[in-house]
């Protein structure tokens, strides 16, 4: 079992660096995690 994390922001490479850590992924037991960071101060909703 293998565990990737991605780590984004608001940038545009976001979704490409989604896919990455997704291609990386062998099998049904991995398990992808992504991680948004973002200053406190930065309304992203």
């Amino acid at each position: 079992m293998k565990n990737i994390m991605v780590c984004v922001t608001q940038q545009k490479t976001c979704e490409r660096l989604i896919q990455y850590g997704h291609d990386l992924l062998d099998d049904a037991d991995d398990e992808l995690f992504i991680i948004h960071v973002a200053h406190y101060q930065f309304k992203f909703l």
